[in-house]
């Protein structure tokens, strides 16, 4: 089964989301400004 291709700059906001995700305790750390403003857009 070929593998499904990924965009690699959806690849590296995927990894930047799973890094400030605090999975023990289930929630987003604050957003830094070198984020893009990414997370503070989800909370």
């Amino acid at each position: 089964m070929p593998k499904p291709s990924v965009d690699p700059e959806l690849a590296k906001k995927i990894v930047q989301i799973k890094e400030k995700f605090d999975f023990e305790n289930g929630h987003l750390r604050p957003s830094s400004e070198n984020d893009g403003g990414i997370l503070s857009k989800c909370v």
